[in-house]
């Protein structure tokens, strides 16, 4: 990386020039690197090393075709809005996992009754990290399995697991959020997800 932390500078990379879907890409270390909104990036693989950073603004797109690596100390952030896209996945030969956490955001304007529906994009993250001002009794997830009533099957059950890959949450505003609209950003942090998610 050089001297800004524009992704779609040329100068910044080294050998010169923005890189495309055959590059593999390393953030170093003290080193920023930063994905405009309305921009698309590219990568083959994509590594953030320790003291590194990558941010992905909103409306911005990373597009890797293989793994996303980011070290212990590295940090990789997607802005609400922004998105990260994986081409290959588990079934693809050269498919390597995903390692190290990223930090995605997501926005939602709410009022404090009013629930949001959400699934996780990392691994292992607990549904009451999504809000940790909300009382877990108004996080729930959907069982279709269970019988409800003469009417059909299905019930909304309280739950505080960690978020299961594909399956749905809804969680109410925080608790001390008012009648008004306002702001609230969810971060999920861990290990992005990727492949085939089968729900039965």
């Amino acid at each position: 990386m050089g001297a800004t932390s524009d992704w779609n500078d040329p100068t910044n990379w080294s050998p010169a020039g923005v890189p495309d879907a055959t590059n593999c890409v390393i953030i170093p270390d003290t080193y920023s690197a930063n994905i405009a909104s309305g921009i698309d990036g590219d990568a083959y693989n994509l590594n953030v090393q320790n003291g590194g950073t990558l941010d992905v603004q909103p409306t911005a797109t990373v597009t890797v075709q293989n793994f996303v690596d980011v070290d212990a100390t590295g940090a990789f952030t997607i802005e609400s809005e922004g998105s990260l896209i994986q081409v290959q996945d588990q079934a693809h030969v050269d498919y390597v996992a995903n390692t190290g956490n990223i930090d995605m955001k997501r926005t939602a304007n709410i009022r404090k009754l009013d629930y949001v529906f959400w699934s996780s994009p990392v691994a292992n993250f607990p549904v009451t990290s999504i809000s940790p001002g909300t009382s877990t009794s108004v996080i729930w997830n959907w069982n279709p399995t269970v019988a409800a009533n003469t009417n059909g099957f299905g019930i909304w059950q309280n739950t505080t697991e960690n978020m299961i890959d594909g399956k749905g949450y809804i969680v109410r505003g925080p608790d001390a959020f008012t009648t008004a609209f306002q702001n609230y950003t969810a971060t999920f942090n861990g290990v992005p997800n990727n492949g085939t998610v089968t729900r039965t």
